[in-house]
């Protein structure tokens, strides 16, 4: 099967318009305070929590119907 350039991305050859929409958005994103780190690192930490007591619970409960 051949391809033409009419089938290339017109995005990917305007590298210029992109370039102008990641500024535009790198002028929009912020650093967050100190507050609102410590919201998101207690999130990650009750949801890395959460999952790891599931895994342990699976690996529990698996470990008591599987004879060696």
């Amino acid at each position: 099967m051949k391809y033409s350039y009419k089938d290339v991305d017109n995005r990917s050859l305007d590298g210029g318009r992109m370039l102008r929409k990641y500024i535009n958005l790198f002028k929009l994103i912020r650093k967050p305070g100190l507050r609102e780190f410590w919201e998101y690192t207690k999130l990650i930490f009750i949801g890395l929590t959460l999952l790891g007591t599931i895994g342990f619970v699976i690996w529990i409960v698996f470990g008591l119907f599987i004879v060696r």
